[in-house]
């Protein structure tokens, strides 16, 4: 059980139209469990806020990506608590504007990362990602959005206990 939080360069494209990558601010909680040594299996929420709420006039506040994922941590070395990072599930875009959406699809991230224990029970991890994945296409009375990815570089830094 864990939180991890840093930064994510996301990149959001829909259509012909690539938008800009932009540093973010990126949040997850984790859950898992460690059937063997070199294996930690579990769950993983985490997204990046795009821009916050509070602006009704402006379409491009309260965005965000969020992502609810499988995870797998593969720690390959005995004696080092270096561990490849690989996850895959759902993926939601939201838009809390007046005249947004939402759309649900499927991402995946994969990652290197390092463990630092601390005390009997914790430990301090530095995680590196790369993110991408798609949107289902939304075709309303108010929008047409087709074809809507996103691709996100991270940097995290996590408190583990176990």
């Amino acid at each position: 059980m864990g939180v991890e939080m840093g930064v994510g360069g996301l990149q959001l494209s829909r259509d012909t139209i690539a938008g800009s990558r932009q540093a973010r601010f990126a949040l997850g909680v984790f859950a898992g469990y460690s059937p063997f040594r070199w294996l930690r299996v579990g769950f993983n929420a985490s997204g990046w806020l795009i821009e916050p709420s509070g602006d009704f006039d402006d379409s491009s506040k309260g965005v965000r990506v969020s992502n609810d994922f499988c995870q797998f941590e593969l720690f390959p070395f005995k004696k080092i608590a270096l561990f490849t990072n690989l996850q895959w599930g759902r993926s939601q875009y939201t838009n809390m504007h007046v005249d947004g959406y939402q759309a649900i699809g499927t991402g995946t991230k994969v990652g290197l990362g390092y463990e630092y224990r601390i005390g009997n029970h914790g430990w301090l991890s530095l995680v590196m990602n790369y993110g991408f994945g798609s949107f289902k296409d939304v075709n309303n009375f108010v929008i047409s959005v087709n074809n809507q990815h996103f691709d996100a570089f991270e940097v995290m830094v996590g408190l583990t206990y176990n």
